[in-house]
């Protein structure tokens, strides 16, 4: 009894050695973690006044201002910082894995130094498809004020989401994920939204054409 009693402290002691051993090392992820996660909230605070600096809601201000578009340009910023925010996080989650001898951390590392080039070429898809959604809400928007369509801010919004998961679908084939059965989807998807709404179209503007081709032959009777 006092022999399995010895061995008992015994392997209590080399469990509070290891606990001690490694505490530093965890109070030093710990330190790492959370001045990570307030430089990530600076750089995504900066980014987002960079965006003010830079006027980048003049991108989104055109035509008139209403619910919608004020929503839109709130997220367009937040969406830029959000995007560098999540990035540094991730980056720093691999930092504080090696920090506490998880290979995991450089091995993800790795792999991504090596697909980083792709990286950069999604997020500058992801900014630019942004913008180019926004400019399609905006065409969309002054085309449906031609016609009688009823909720047209409903088809703005659904235009530009379309448009944001074609862009997505564009950042995930940079890094290298299979996603062609999704483009297809959404090219169907597309053309069939781009029928209905020049159908649309073409309905709202009927009365417009028609006085134009009657004003035509008033003009060619005159002549004669």
């Amino acid at each position: 009894m006092p022999e399995n009693l010895s061995q008992f402290f015994e392997r209590l002691g080399e469990v509070l050695i290891s606990i001690l051993n490694f505490l530093p090392t965890l109070i030093l992820a710990l330190i790492l973690l959370f001045l990570g996660w307030l430089l990530a909230k600076l750089i995504r605070l900066l980014v987002m006044r960079l965006l003010n600096v830079f006027k980048f809601d003049r991108l989104i201000k055109k035509g008139p201002q209403d619910e919608l578009r004020e929503k839109d340009r709130v997220k367009a910023k937040e969406l830029v910082g959000n995007l560098f925010y999540w990035f540094l996080i991730f980056v720093l989650l691999i930092v504080v894995l090696d920090v506490l001898g998880l290979n995991i951390g450089g091995l993800v590392l790795n792999r991504i130094l090596e697909i980083l080039p792709g990286i950069f070429v999604a997020i500058m898809i992801l900014i630019l498809g942004l913008v180019l959604a926004i400019f399609a809400g905006e065409i969309a928007h002054a085309l449906l004020l031609n016609t009688k369509i009823k909720h047209p801010l409903i088809w703005v919004r659904g235009i530009r989401w379309l448009t944001l998961a074609f862009v997505v679908v564009l950042a995930l084939e940079q890094l290298g994920l299979a996603a062609h059965l999704v483009i297809n989807l959404i090219l169907i998807v597309a053309g069939a939204i781009a029928l209905s709404l020049a159908l649309a179209f073409g309905l709202g503007c009927k009365d417009i054409a028609k006085d134009i081709i009657i004003e035509f032959f008033k003009k060619e009777e005159e002549e004669k």
